[in-house]
């Protein structure tokens, strides 16, 4: 038994390719990442990332500002608290 209200929406993954990171550093003592992107629509694309306390998960911050790693970390404070 269907009803007519019921809609089924299923998202197809444009690529089978899994986003990859082309570098990385530690950032904020420890507390998340910055890094850059190396394929996929964000690739060449600074961002933060950090845990996400009590699940298997993370939180990205994009740094649309950032230029290089150096730029990236000087500003993953902001963006992690744009973040939380």
């Amino acid at each position: 038994y269907l009803h007519s209200n019921v809609k089924f929406v299923f998202l197809v993954p444009q690529s089978s390719v899994m986003p990859a990171i082309l570098e990385k550093r530690k950032g904020l003592n420890g507390r998340g990442i910055v890094g850059i992107w190396a394929n996929g629509t964000s690739a060449g694309k600074y961002f933060y990332r950090e845990k996400v306390e009590g699940r298997k998960a993370y939180r990205f911050k994009e740094l649309p500002d950032a230029k290089n790693l150096d730029e990236a970390e000087s500003l993953a404070a902001d963006a992690a608290i744009g973040a939380g």
